[in-house]
């Protein structure tokens, strides 16, 4: 398993694998793109959500004082 990376020096595994596109030209999305995309949208609704629960707590706390 770990082998077969061994055969690969670094600037093959991450160098670009085509060649350069021009400026503003559009290539189909890598696996790591595909993947990376979904795992953000998790992350921006867990902090979205946090900011609402934050935002609950305090107007609670303000209005437990008052009483």
């Amino acid at each position: 398993m770990f082998e077969s990376n061994l055969d690969n020096a670094f600037e093959n595994r991450y160098s670009p694998k085509e060649e350069h596109l021009e400026e503003g030209a559009v290539a189909l999305a890598g696996k790591k793109t595909q993947e990376t995309l979904p795992a953000t949208d998790l992350i921006i609704d867990a902090l979205n959500i946090t900011e609402d629960e934050l935002k609950y707590i305090s107007e609670h706390a303000v209005e437990t004082s008052l009483i």
